[in-house]
């Protein structure tokens, strides 16, 4: 038996008043596994599994009806296949197919982002090193290719990077 919710912070750690993370419930053979949505919510916003009393109450509820219908997509496309229901491969499945759908660039997004940011300009400074040290490695383009692998593999090329003579950062 799969059954699937959406629930309002499951571990039960945010704050009073604070927005705490949505997540989609599946429970297989009386296995709970959790899957994020990526949307955070107040406790009074949350009712009877819907978002209520927010401006952008509609678009974030489309935004859930979108995700648990991937979820039970994957699920019956397993079941169909015969291949056995697996919480990681249908979580991996269901947002690749979310970022997919957004034509954004992962280094497009932070060139975007670093952009809109209203910060001191010794931090922005940091961020358009960090964002130039993307470009130049160039391995992590897409949102796919943020893994934590590609990660650590960055961070070995960063660090075999030629120090500046007056900084103990990387040229």
């Amino acid at each position: 038996m799969i059954q699937t919710a959406v629930i309002f912070d499951h571990r039960n750690r945010t704050p009073q008043g604070a927005e705490g993370p949505l997540e989609v419930r599946m429970t297989i053979d009386r296995k709970a596994k959790y899957v994020a949505t990526g949307i955070k919510v107040r406790r009074s916003e949350w009712r009877q599994g819907v978002v209520v009393n927010r401006p952008d109450s509609d678009v974030l509820n489309a935004r859930l009806r979108v995700i648990v219908e991937r979820i039970a997509r994957e699920v019956n496309d397993a079941i169909a296949d015969g291949r056995a229901i697996d919480v990681a491969d249908i979580k991996r499945r269901v947002w690749v197919a979310q970022v997919d759908a957004d034509s954004t660039s992962l280094l497009d997004w932070i060139d975007q982002e670093i952009g809109t940011l209203m910060l001191a300009e010794g931090t922005l400074k940091h961020y358009r090193t960090t964002a130039s040290r993307l470009h130049e490695w160039n391995v992590m383009r897409r949102w796919n290719d943020l893994t934590v692998e590609n990660i650590v593999k960055w961070d070995g090329w960063l660090h075999q990077l030629p120090k500046s003579p007056n900084s103990q950062e990387p040229i």
